[in-house]
């Protein structure tokens, strides 16, 4: 377990890996994993709940299976990701487009990409608008 101080989460580095303090739309507090550099950044938040599990003969505890929720966010926005539509969203239609014809051309689905599909796809994004100077 890790104990570290409230004020060292606005931002730490552990290990090349970088974690903060973020809030999210319904006001929690969470500590994020950022998983890319750019206008578009992606975070992802884990999960694993400690839950009772009771029936006739006996009561006991167990963990329930580790969540993955991920974020996105640009300038003014910190949004749950849940599939690529939620991406295309921040684009003009000329530029879902393109976003689009990446996604073919390296067979990325919707909704069941690993993370290194999502960051070297997020990454591909910020390339584009940076290559466009534009703002999602």
């Amino acid at each position: 377990m890790l104990i570290v101080s409230k004020a060292w989460l606005e931002e730490i580095n552990i290990a090349g890996e970088t974690f903060s303090l973020r809030r999210t739309p319904d006001n929690q507090q969470l500590i994020v994993q950022t998983l890319n550099q750019g206008q578009i950044q992606l975070h992802v938040h884990w999960t694993k709940r400690l839950i009772a599990d009771i029936n006739l003969v006996s009561k006991q505890y167990v963990f329930e299976s580790k969540k993955q929720i991920f974020f996105l966010t640009t300038k003014d926005t910190f949004q749950e990701y849940t599939s690529t539509k939620d991406l295309l969203q921040l684009f003009s239609d000329q530029e879902k487009e393109i976003v689009k014809r990446f996604m073919k051309q390296h067979k990325m689905k919707p909704k069941t990409n690993s993370i290194l599909q999502l960051t070297e796809l997020l990454d591909f994004c910020n390339q584009t608008l940076k290559e466009k100077n534009l703002q999602p």
